[in-house]
């Protein structure tokens, strides 16, 4: 063994193809996502302990967080990839508790885990944070203001994390991964034109075949997931950034 990492979102797309690439690798994974049966598929592999929450649920993190620490392993890393494209709407149409709900999943719950697991990431002595990250974090997007907000926001607590886990030996950074082929994406295409003026562009992206795959991002994103240095910590990155390996 090599490690552990924590993994979240890690029921499909890319949070799956991590777990998967992070397996081959040697390590042993934590993984967690709302409970789901392709949640459940991943305890047949090996070296995979799972846990099932959601991370809209302040209750349920605390409790997730409780059995993590329980599993008294040092934290190598954690890859913070959960996160919800919902609501898709106006600001002055959008219901302010499902805007909230994308906030509490797509940052709030990573402030709450990265300070309740901190013991365990120190103990590991060296250890590698990564946020996923999207272009919608730099640009605003129509209808898409919970998801934008949380993403900005998600780049700046990386950038945080980076500047006070620096004695500790512990680094993060941002990667923006581009447009994948997950079912974010098919939520994104099934939105009403009226909701989201920019469907149509997103189908052609479909259409096009212009979506990557999950475990391409992956295997392409895991030599700087897994190696940064702290030299690089507090920076986000771009999948464009990177050549694909042969």
């Amino acid at each position: 063994m090599t490690g552990t990492w924590l993994i979240t979102g890690a029921s499909k797309g890319i949070g799956r193809s991590f777990v998967e690439e992070l397996v081959n690798r040697g390590f042993y994974v934590i993984a967690t996502a709302r409970p789901s049966s392709s949640l459940e598929e991943l305890n047949e592999l090996t070296n995979v302990t799972v846990f099932s929450a959601d991370l809209a649920n302040r209750s349920e993190v605390a409790e997730l967080c409780k059995n993590i620490l329980e599993l008294n392993r040092p934290l190598n890393g954690v890859i913070f990839n959960a996160g919800q494209i919902s609501p898709i709407d106006a600001i002055y149409r959008v219901n302010v508790d499902d805007w909230s709900k994308n906030i509490e999943m797509n940052l709030l719950s990573v402030q709450h885990m990265t300070k309740e697991l901190w013991p365990l990431l120190c103990r590991a002595e060296r250890s590698r944070i990564t946020t996923i990250s999207s272009g919608a974090s730099l640009r605003a997007l129509e209808s898409w203001s919970a998801y934008c907000v949380s993403k900005a926001g998600l780049d700046m607590l990386a950038k945080s994390i980076a500047v006070e886990g620096q004695l500790d030996g512990i680094s993060a950074i941002s990667i923006a991964p581009g447009i994948v082929d997950t079912s974010m994406q098919l939520t994104i295409r099934s939105t009403p034109d009226e909701k989201f003026p920019m469907r149509q562009t997103f189908q052609d992206y479909y259409d096009n075949a212009s979506l990557s795959h999950p475990k391409d991002v992956a295997v392409r994103l895991t030599p700087l997931v897994l190696e940064h240095s702290m030299d690089q910590s507090g920076q986000r990155y771009d999948i464009r950034d990177f050549e694909v390996e042969n």
